[in-house]
């Protein structure tokens, strides 16, 4: 009889051990499924910000283009702007030349003039 009931007691240890077996399994598997669900949505939110990095890439790229072509237009003015005040000084200083010449030929004239009269 004690022979029946230890191997009753080894049959209910055995079960025990198998039940608590399932359980701490059951938990394992519970939290692997938690981690990769975590895991999942950290893989979704880094796919997401690789995307928004992408855009903001594009965007970078989109204004840094079109600041180079502001930069040209604004060089382009710049340099129109510099040789119409070149243009300017030179037309000025033609004019300018233009009356020297015109005083001196009359200085020229008038010394002719004075010395003729001198001589007459």
């Amino acid at each position: 009889r004690s022979r029946l009931s230890g191997g009753f007691e080894q049959v209910m240890i055995r079960e025990q051990v198998m039940r608590e077996a399932r359980r701490r399994e059951a938990m394992l598997t519970a939290r692997i499924e938690a981690v990769e669900a975590e895991l999942q949505v950290c893989m979704n939110a880094l796919a997401g910000a690789r995307g928004k990095m992408h855009e903001q890439v594009e965007r970078i790229e989109v204004a840094l283009a079109n600041l180079h072509a502001r930069l040209a237009k604004e060089v382009a003015a710049a340099a129109e702007g510099k040789v119409a005040a070149l243009q300017y000084q030179v037309t000025m200083l033609e004019g300018g030349l233009e009356e020297a010449h015109g005083a001196q030929r009359r200085v020229e004239v008038s010394a002719a003039l004075e010395a003729r009269r001198m001589q007459a």
